[in-house]
């Protein structure tokens, strides 16, 4: 966040945000919205990391869930494993106790 208005309180100059909403652009580097269309996200965290939490979490639990509902001791085979996608698809399994076999680039 570079400027917020006078009455924003909800955000700070420095912040790190990411859209609450679809449509906000993917590669947008500057945008001028309300505060409520945003969400903070702790600088705590790897920038990499942050800039894909409205992303790769809701995909990945899609996949694993949704589009096959994959089951403890279900196996899963991902290529790119080495991404944050693939990490996220990794940690999901793991904490669901599914098998995952990984693929990662050369």
């Amino acid at each position: 966040v570079r400027e917020v208005g006078t009455s924003v309180s909800t955000l700070r100059v420095g912040d790190w945000v990411i859209p609450s909403g679809p449509n906000m652009g993917t590669w947008r580097t500057k945008i001028v919205q309300p505060a409520h269309k945003f969400t903070s996200v702790s600088q705590d965290i790897p920038v990499n990391l942050a800039a894909t939490l409205a992303i790769n979490p809701p995909v990945a639990y899609t996949m694993l869930r949704r589009i096959v509902d994959l089951k403890e001791g279900d196996c899963v085979i991902q290529n790119d494993a080495d991404s944050q996608m693939g990490l996220t698809v990794t940690q999901l399994a793991a904490a669901w106790k599914i098998k995952t076999i990984n693929i990662k680039k050369a």
